[in-house]
């Protein structure tokens, strides 16, 4: 039988005898490899709908076990495993990234007392690290990545977001990340381009610039000469201690020390002490 079985949603007593004989033997797969099984059946469990919490930064999918046996044992026994696996394309060019699975234990559960009890009704959620997918955009646009989950009964997922599961299936959904509150000073570059980025930025914000750390004397003196910028210039807050001047040099930062000129050739007594 090799129709999907998710149009078989009331089989006949022949179709889930042979439905629930694969499903046994499906336990088996790892053993060999001579047995082959339909995809997408949805007839046990099945993945109902997905979304993000932006809030707590998880994945979230709903997860309904449809039938009161199938599950390898009842509740005090082992059971078996309903894995979800989530990716997400957050539409940066890389396609769906693989953001791990996660696994609840389902078991044999009657209908007793009497009224249906099924569908059971499942929560599986994994937390992400969304800060590095956020992007800085104006109020009127929003980061929207589609997220898949795909739903295997007793497997893993295949870490490939377009391989269909056996028991289970998959379905897509577009999320909203919250929007960046933060923003790297590393962005600053791009963000810029925003004409109206006065609206979101605090005016008394202060940004700590990093220190130019200068590979040597030697190199910034010959790149200040050949950018045109005079010596006296270059070497002012180095020998400005020096001078007869009425200007006070105690907090001037300087790149050089007054002993590493004469390595340079520089007579500071000749040149600037007049």
């Amino acid at each position: 039988m090799k129709e999907n079985i998710e149009t078989l949603a009331n089989p006949s007593d022949s179709e889930l005898a042979e439905m629930t004989k694969s499903r046994q033997a499906f336990r088996l797969n790892k053993l060999t490899s001579a047995l082959s099984f339909q995809t997408n059946v949805t007839y046990w469990e099945q993945l109902t709908c997905a979304g993000y919490n932006p809030q707590h930064k998880r994945l979230e999918a709903v997860v309904n076990i449809k039938q009161t046996t199938g599950y390898n044992g009842k509740l005090c026994t082992k059971g078996s495993q309903e894995y979800v696996r989530f990716f997400v394309d957050f539409k940066d060019g890389d396609g769906f990234r693989d953001m791990g699975y996660t696994s609840f234990k389902v078991a044999d559960i009657s209908n007793a007392p009497s009224g249906p009890q099924h569908p059971l009704s499942y929560l599986a959620y994994m937390s992400i690290d969304d800060a590095k997918y956020k992007k800085f955009l104006k109020c009127d646009s929003a980061v929207i990545p589609t997220m898949r989950a795909v739903l295997s009964w007793n497997s893993i997922p295949s870490a490939n977001p377009n391989v269909m599961p056996h028991y289970g299936n998959r379905i897509d959904a577009d999320i909203q990340l919250a929007r960046k509150s933060l923003v790297p000073v590393f962005e600053l570059a791009e963000i810029i381009k925003f004409p109206d980025l006065v609206n979101y930025l605090d005016p008394e914000l202060e940004l700590n610039l990093k220190k130019i750390q200068v590979e040597s004397t030697e190199v910034f003196l010959k790149s200040n000469q050949a950018a045109g910028v005079p010596d006296n210039r270059t070497l002012y807050s180095t020998i400005g201690s020096m001078l007869n001047s009425t200007l006070d040099f105690s907090k001037a930062s300087s790149n050089f020390a007054v002993t590493n000129l004469d390595n340079l050739g520089i007579d500071i007594n000749r040149h600037y002490l007049k």
